[in-house]
């Protein structure tokens, strides 16, 4: 069994609780301590019980309060070398022993599960998402995405449930206030997925035996749940999927804990 919900999930923060029930770990703290810990306790995990928090990239949204929390409760931290060189700023009191180098050729076993990081195109040193293994049963949580990427999507092939980012509605952001070059830089092949593209990737993963799909990441100003729900579920029905029956597909709230999917 292998079960994960977000914590927080946005372009503001982000924040993945995974668990086997036996082992407890974290993708990213991109929110205070204090936020993380409180929202544990919301779902009946205490953040003295996390045995590890697995980053993904650099960026503040995804980084801002792991060392704090990392130093509190004493949890190890993974990481990429590339990354550790540009967070290290993060956990500057965070003894050594703690500080775990992730190599993406190999499955990093924590408790009883198994972790493997993999590339995903992004506009930081080097961005990974990661592979859950609890058994026969995986899990595979992949955000920011500027576009679907040939190792991106042998990674999540297979998978028994997927966190996708379906980050922005092309319209809004286009028509929205952000500044040409950011515009260009969302848009870009490192940027983020939109709504149309994550959904035609669920329904690729879908054709290969996915069966439960958590959209997440959503811009707060260039997106809204419905329209980021609707256009995954839109292509996946019109393919012949039935959503809510053969298909469970959830959206991610932004701050608090989302749905628990367990497989």
């Amino acid at each position: 069994m292998i079960k994960f919900c977000t914590l927080f999930s946005s372009s503001s923060g982000n924040c993945t609780f995974v668990s086997s029930g036996k082992t407890k770990l974290l993708m990213d703290a991109g929110v205070s301590c204090k936020d993380i810990s409180e929202e544990l306790k919301c779902i009946s995990v205490e953040p003295k019980e996390i045995q590890g928090i697995f980053i993904t990239h650099e960026h503040s949204d995804h980084t801002k309060g792991a060392g704090t929390f990392a130093r509190k409760y004493n949890v190890p931290v993974y990481a990429t070398d590339e990354t550790w060189e540009n967070m290290e700023h993060y956990f500057t009191s965070l003894p050594e022993k703690f500080k775990k180098i992730i190599d993406k050729q190999n499955i990093e076993a924590v408790g009883d599960i198994g972790v493997k990081a993999f590339s995903i195109p992004h506009d930081a040193a080097d961005p990974v998402g990661y592979c859950f293994f609890n058994g026969e049963k995986k899990i595979t949580l992949a955000t920011d995405v500027g576009h679907i990427s040939a190792e991106l999507e042998a990674n999540l092939s297979g998978s028994n449930a997927v966190l996708l980012e379906a980050n922005h509605d092309i319209s809004m952001l286009r028509n929205g206030s952000y500044s040409y070059r950011l515009k260009q830089r969302i848009l870009g092949d490192y940027g983020h997925l939109s709504n149309d593209n994550c959904a035609r990737l669920a329904l690729r993963l879908v054709k290969q035996g996915t069966r439960d799909i958590l959209l997440g990441h959503l811009s707060a100003e260039n997106n809204r749940p419905d329209l980021a729900y609707n256009s995954t579920c839109d292509m996946l029905e019109a393919a012949g999927a039935k959503v809510g029956h053969d298909i469970r597909l959830f959206v991610a709230t932004k701050n608090y804990a989302s749905c628990e999917i367990i497989i």
